[in-house]
């Protein structure tokens, strides 16, 4: 199960359809508070959290650097805005800019959820 929370509605619904299209379940928010719960409450079950940095409530930034501190090697992906700098240097987080290369998020969902 991937965990997918962005700060658009739209975008969320296409990422989480993107996912399930590539065969796994997904649970998807807008808002950073209800991720880090998702996450708390399933993350034996959860593969891998695809997360936008500018989520309100609480970052993207935010909620990995606490999964971190319990879980160091559970995979993030992690989504920037373009214009936005990103020096993220951790093993299993991997950091991409909006809009999306789909090509690229696909071969990391895959990757990490199998070698992860």
């Amino acid at each position: 199960m991937i965990l997918v929370a962005t700060y658009s509605s739209r975008y969320c619904v296409a990422i989480k359809k993107f996912v399930e299209d590539l065969g796994y379940h997904a649970l998807a928010t807008t808002d950073g508070e209800d991720a880090w719960e998702i996450y708390r409450g399933r993350k034996k079950e959860l593969e891998l959290a695809i997360l936008d940095a500018n989520l309100p409530h609480k970052s993207g930034v935010s909620i990995m650097q606490e999964i971190r501190a319990g879980d160091p090697k559970f995979p993030i992906i992690l989504l920037f805005r373009s214009e936005q700098k990103h020096f993220i240097e951790e093993e299993n987080v991997h950091c991409l800019n909006n809009p999306v290369d789909r090509e690229v998020l696909r071969e990391l969902v895959i990757e990490t959820t199998m070698f992860g």
